[in-house]
């Protein structure tokens, strides 16, 4: 499964993320004979279907798991359902024959072996999940992340030191009204080492006061290994003309006697070379703002443009969302082809791609 790389114009992403090793990937399977090179042991029980779930107790209590941090298939936000073939693949350019991929992990080493402690991340329920799935990387990778309100103080071990690595991972959601929420966006990017900011799924309108705060700090940490990201939106599956949900195709009230099944799943999109035009607009405000180009963006589209997939199948009755009217005929619906179900797979080229960036 190839996706197209977009170069966001060839301004804001730039020629080395372009050409960069991660990028060049595609979307793999992983047989069950190299599980090993991809999962631990206690994922590779949850892709067997064998969740232990005094596994899972534990590590909330003792280390701040997120509810979902095992690739069994459940969805985050509705109880819906993935394929155990969706959850084993993996994206080429993390394998070990390619070179592999950095994770959060090696994200906490870099920000403290340049002086850093603190990362922040705003945006809308894409970026929470992407907060918990980093949560579920350092889990797996031997740290803590005990969650304090927002923030989730990390604890890495750091190898040869003796002191463990600290950083505090802060989340300020963000979605349709940012001004109630700019205050505290702006005190926490004054305080940030690395800050990654995304809101797109919710309309870009109003947008423009933020990045005005991040084309601040950036220019302020010119110079310096501190850096402020603009995140790609990931993309959606909805059945319509790009996927997205406004443009999707069939409303949420339909006669349950004449629907077309295939509008209860998510799909792949009609044209794949085709930019998402949320990330498109979204560039468009970067260059009019931040004319000093300091604001860096993470190519992140690219990862989830064919992975309709990973979104899982319609809940029926298990879905609170579903209803069925006094006209019994009719069924009140919600299809959800935005949120992802969690594998560590497929976060695995997300890490990979901000280590890289934090490099450059």
């Amino acid at each position: 499964m190839i996706i197209p790389f977009f170069s966001a114009n060839g301004r804001v992403v730039g020629a080395e993320a372009m050409n960069s090793r991660i990028s060049q990937g595609h979307w793999m399977f992983v047989p069950e004979d190299e599980y090993g090179d991809w999962y631990t042991e206690q994922e590779r029980k949850a892709l067997r279907g064998e969740v232990d779930r005094n596994y899972l107790a534990f590590a909330r209590g003792e280390s701040g798991l997120p509810d979902e941090c095992l690739p069994d298939g459940a969805g985050r936000k509705w109880p819906r359902n993935v394929g155990k073939e969706s959850l084993q693949l993996a994206w080429s350019s993390c394998s070990k024959q390619a070179g592999g991929c950095k994770t959060m992990r090696d994200v906490v080493h870099w920000m403290r072996a340049h002086g850093m402690a603190r990362m922040l991340l705003v945006g809308d329920s894409m970026m929470m999940q992407f907060w918990e799935a980093a949560r579920c990387s350092l889990y797996r990778e031997g740290c803590t992340a005990v969650l304090t309100a927002s923030t989730a103080k990390v604890i890495c071990p750091s190898g040869s030191k003796q002191k463990p690595d600290k950083i505090d991972l802060v989340m300020v959601p963000m979605s349709h009204r940012q001004e109630a929420v700019l205050d505290t966006v702006k005190s926490e990017l004054r305080i940030a080492d690395i800050a990654i900011v995304n809101q797109g799924h919710h309309g870009l309108g109003g947008v423009e006061d933020v990045i005005k705060l991040m084309a601040n700090k950036a220019n302020k940490d010119s110079g310096t290994q501190r850096k402020v990201f603009w995140s790609q939106s990931t993309q959606p599956h909805f059945p319509g003309e790009d996927g997205s949900f406004q443009t999707r195709s069939t409303p949420d009230d339909v006669d349950s006697n004449r629907l077309d099944p295939s509008f209860m799943m998510c799909g792949p999109l009609a044209n794949m070379s085709r930019q998402f035009s949320v990330n498109a607009d979204a560039e468009t405000l970067l260059r009019q703002i931040d004319s000093q180009n300091n604001i860096h963006v993470l190519p992140f589209h690219q990862f989830s443009a064919g992975r309709w997939d990973l979104h899982g199948n319609w809940g029926g009755t298990l879905d609170p969302a579903t209803t069925v009217n006094t006209d019994t005929r009719r069924l009140h619906w919600a299809m959800d082809c935005l949120h992802f179900c969690y594998s560590p797979t497929f976060y695995a080229p997300y890490f990979g791609s901000l280590f890289e960036a934090l490099e450059r």
